[in-house]
C-alpha cells in the first residue's frame, strides 16, 4: 500500500513550499498567502497538465505579480522551467527507497547514496519539462547505483507517472518561489550598490 508513501511525499512537499514562501517574505503571513494564491493558476495547470513547460505561462504571470522587477520574473522562469525539479527531488528518492524495502533491498551504504545523489543531480539537469520525463532519464541511474533490476524499474516508473501531477504542481510553485528569490537578490544588491554610491 503506497498510499502512505504518496501522502508522506505530498505533506513534505506542501511544507517545504510554505517554508520558503513563508521566509521570502519574513514570515509575514499575509504576504505569503497571498505569494502562493498568485502563483495557484500556474499550479493547477501544472496539475492538469503533468508539464511546467506547459504551465510556463500562468507561472510567468504568478512570478510577476510576486516580483518588484516584473522584467528579472519575466527572464527567471524560462530559464528555470527544467532545471528547478523540487517535487522530483523529494519524490524520487522517497519512491526508491520505499521501493527498496518492498523487494527487500538492504539499505545502501553512505558512499553508495551519495554516489547516486550526485549522479541524480546531474542527471535532472537533462530532463525535459514533459509528463513523466523526470523518471525516464533517472531509470538507468537507479538500475546502475542502487541495484533496481527490470521489475522494480517498473514500479518506479508506474508510483512516479501516478504521482506526476502532484510532483509538476510543486515543480511549478517552486519555479515561483525560486524567481522570486532571484528578484529579492536582486533589490538586495541594487540597494547596496546605491548606498556605495552615495
Amino acid at each position: 500500500d503506497y498510499t502512505f508513501i504518496f501522502a508522506t511525499i505530498a505533506l513534505a512537499l506542501a511544507t517545504y513550499l510554505f517554508f520558503v514562501y513563508a521566509l521570502l517574505n519574513n514570515f509575514n503571513l499575509m504576504k505569503t498567502l497571498r505569494c502562493i494564491r498568485n502563483m495557484l493558476p500556474a499550479a493547477i495547470a501544472g496539475f492538469g497538465a503533468m508539464s511546467s513547460a506547459a504551465a510556463m505561462p500562468l507561472t510567468i504571470a504568478g512570478a510577476e505579480g510576486n516580483a518588484k522587477n516584473k522584467n528579472l520574473a519575466c527572464s527567471v522562469v524560462p530559464l528555470t522551467v527544467n532545471v528547478h525539479l523540487i517535487g522530483d527531488c523529494f519524490a524520487i528518492p522517497i519512491f526508491a527507497y520505499a521501493v527498496m524495502k518492498s523487494y527487500g533491498v538492504a539499505e545502501p551504504s553512505l558512499y553508495t547514496y551519495l554516489v547516486f545523489l550526485t549522479y541524480f543531480v546531474i542527471a535532472k539537469f537533462s530532463v525535459a519539462a514533459v509528463p513523466g520525463g523526470g523518471i525516464l532519464v533517472m531509470l538507468p541511474v537507479l538500475e546502475k547505483q542502487l541495484g533496481f533490476n527490470a521489475e522494480m524499474l517498473s514500479l518506479m516508473t508506474a508510483l512516479y507517472v501516478l504521482f506526476d501531477p502532484v510532483v509538476t504542481c510543486a515543480n511549478v510553485l517552486g519555479n515561483g518561489a525560486f524567481a522570486k528569490a532571484i528578484d529579492r537578490l536582486s533589490g538586495f544588491f541594487s540597494r547596496r550598490k546605491t548606498l556605495s554610491a552615495d
